[in-house]
């Protein structure tokens, strides 16, 4: 069985279709007011403060909020339902009586941490596969902040001397590996973007007779499915790395010729 993992940017790790889980939530005190979310007869969700429509969308939930009495907040995952972009964010604010609400923001992804302190509201999409992280700031002084990127990191202390443990893990984990991930970046060089932009549904990565750790996925957020497939060697301390867009034919990192012979078998298995 196949698990979702970072879409669409990664496609993101154990994303189910929120409109699926679509019901009325019970309401919010934000600064005097209340914020009401209701699903319509259209099996549409809407987003309320005395009876104005602040956001209305197919599925709405409410992830964090702060009140004071005076003022306050609330941070909503909002999704028209479609593949392509499992969710966006909103911030709904009430200051002095009157409410507004944000322009959706976020990376397409609901993987987002959101919390409040002190009046401040963080959105953090968590640097994951590779790629660097997102974080959005909102405040009463500031409104909506331009987001800021986090850089992503390998997890400290790892090495090919662990580099075992990346078995049972899904393909985009074995990039928390530094020498994993600097082997990666050394064999793609400027591809190396385009690779992690390839991750998305996959099993876990199991190994090969020979010892190689191999692991596929593919991403199908796009009108043509892309395909991944790599390989890690621990005793060689080599990557091997399949990408096939639509029905191009795939593109080979190092030739083919140098593969192992297990993994010349997995590429046996992709569309030609």
């Amino acid at each position: 069985m196949r698990a979702t993992s970072i879409a669409p940017l990664l496609c993101l790790l154990a994303v189910a279709t929120p409109v699926l889980a679509q019901q009325d939530q019970p309401a919010i005190k934000l600064g005097g007011k209340t914020l009401e979310l209701a699903t319509t007869g259209e099996q549409r969700m809407q987003a309320k403060i005395d009876g104005e429509i602040l956001e209305e969308d197919a599925f709405i939930e409410v992830e964090t909020s702060f009140d004071d009495g005076s003022r306050g907040a609330a941070v909503l995952l909002v999704s028209d339902g479609g593949n392509g972009c499992p969710g966006n964010y909103v911030v709904i604010s009430v200051d002095d009586g009157k409410a507004v609400a944000t322009d959706p923001f976020g990376t397409c992804s609901d993987n987002a941490e959101a919390s409040a302190d002190q009046g401040i509201i963080t959105v953090r999409f968590p640097p994951i596969g590779g790629r660097d992280g997102t974080v959005y700031h909102w405040s009463f002084a500031k409104g909506l902040e331009p987001p800021a990127a986090e850089p992503f990191q390998p997890k400290p202390g790892t090495s090919w001397a662990n580099a075992n443990a990346l078995i049972g893990k899904y393909p985009w984990e074995a990039l928390d590996n530094a020498d994993v991930l600097a082997a990666f970046k050394a064999l793609l060089g400027p591809d190396y973007e385009t690779f992690t932009n390839y991750f998305g549904k996959g099993d876990p990565m199991d190994a090969t007779p020979e010892g190689v750790i191999v692991g596929d996925c593919f991403d199908d957020s796009a009108e043509d499915s892309t395909n991944l497939l790599i390989g890690i060697d621990p005793t060689g301390k080599r990557v091997f790395v399949a990408m096939q867009d639509g029905g191009e034919a795939p593109r080979l990192y190092p030739a083919q010729e140098q593969w192992p012979a297990s993994l010349q078998e997995q590429l046996k298995q992709w569309p030609q």
